[in-house]
């Protein structure tokens, strides 16, 4: 077999091999991040983010939190994750997930909740955001675009036209497709 034919056959097997079906709606994806390596990621980002943000001393919210959302873990399609739940003190109406069961949510989307039934379903649908593996999605897609524009860069051979085309399609990723 020729290296060229052996290179097609190893990238088609890739290609397959991270064609997945996410949990829950069954909808197809193209994941190449493996699950043990999105949830190392996911740790690690999450993490970082909690040096940064400050805790709610709320104890008794912040425990409400942390009870609504194992709760809502426990009967997910992904209750074996090492979930964890925070609540941040900020003025941010906003909640976050990512990889591996790392869920945030800021005080300031507590008014807007307006009770633990609104809270459950704003953390649910993060919950959700990790069990449907966006974050592995999302990794991906940078992945093959960064690959696409390696290879658009090593095929162009005239410098100028290089520069010129490089730029375009570094600003049609930063603004369109990311």
């Amino acid at each position: 077999m020729h290296s060229y034919q052996k290179f097609l056959t190893v990238f088609f097997v890739g290609i397959i091999a991270a064609c997945v079906t996410t949990p829950i709606s069954n909808k197809s994806a193209f994941i190449m991040i493996p699950i043990r390596q999105e949830i190392a990621l996911g740790k690690q980002a999450y993490n970082q983010i909690l040096k940064e943000e400050k805790d709610s001393g709320d104890r008794k919210t912040t425990a409400l939190v942390k009870q609504i959302g194992l709760r809502l873990a426990k009967v997910s399609a992904m209750p074996n994750l090492d979930w964890e739940f925070h609540l941040i003190e900020s003025e941010q109406q906003n909640a976050f997930a990512l990889p591996g069961g790392k869920v945030a949510v800021y005080t300031g989307l507590l008014p807007v909740a307006m009770n633990e039934a609104g809270l459950a379903t704003v953390m649910s649908h993060e919950i959700a955001h990790v069990i449907a593996r966006h974050g592995a999605q999302r990794m991906t897609r940078q992945l093959i675009l960064t690959a696409g524009l390696m290879a658009t860069s090593i095929s162009l051979n005239n410098s100028k036209q290089k520069k010129i085309i490089m730029a375009a399609l570094g600003v049609g990723i930063v603004y369109g497709l990311t």
